[in-house]
């Protein structure tokens, strides 16, 4: 049994996130599974208290990518910003939008509306839920898969601004979009899904 954790626990400089997982659930996880892959290397000091049994089925980094690498479907439109909405997010998309044109996906668009979307557009848009250095690796994935650049505000480690995602101020013309998609071949080479449970399986086996 594998799990996998994508819950911000931590940013980068090791605050606390807005949905801050108590210990007791942190425990839960190690006990549950064989192997727990936690997608930010940013949340690995929060599991520094477990026991050392618990601790070593933990494994950090975004091992999310496909065995095959995704070429980009570059489209000269606006960039798509899809998610849950707050204050912060409002504030920060809407000073975009009086200088850029973008669309905002309604509440609750998902499956083959969202595919459809995406689709449309030039970009995906990641505005952070919180004042804080984190990378959003399940939008960052669906950005990725649909052949879509990522414009966002900084990302933690090992996304680099400027190579596997655009800054806030940039726009996505092709050739940006290619210099980013051919940066990520080379990142998700060491990040693939299928490696890293190849990795599990084979430890299990050598007990």
């Amino acid at each position: 049994r594998v799990g996998l954790q994508t819950e911000h626990i931590l940013d980068r400089d090791g605050n606390r996130m807005w949905r801050f997982v108590k210990r007791r659930q942190r425990r839960v996880f190690a006990q549950s599974y064989d192997a727990l892959l936690d997608l930010s290397p940013d949340n690995a000091t929060a599991y520094d208290f477990l026991e050392a049994d618990l601790r070593q089925k933990i494994q950090f980094g975004p091992h999310i990518f496909p065995d095959d690498d995704i070429e980009h479907e570059f489209v000269d439109a606006p960039p798509l910003f899809f998610g849950s909405l707050n204050d912060r997010r409002r504030g920060i998309l809407d000073r975009l939008k009086s200088v850029r044109p973008l669309e905002i996906a309604s509440h609750g668009t998902f499956g083959a509306g969202l595919d459809k979307l995406l689709a449309a557009h030039g970009s995906v848009l990641n505005i952070h839920y919180q004042e804080a250095e984190y990378a959003e690796y399940p939008r960052f994935l669906k950005a990725y898969l649909a052949g879509k650049p990522f414009i966002s505000e900084p990302l933690s480690a090992p996304l680099v601004a400027g190579l596997h995602y655009l800054e806030l101020n940039e726009v996505a013309t092709r050739e940006r979009t290619e210099h980013v998609f051919g940066s990520i071949r080379t990142l998700a080479s060491g990040y693939r899904l299928r490696n890293y449970l190849e990795r599990v399986i084979q430890s299990h086996v050598a007990r």
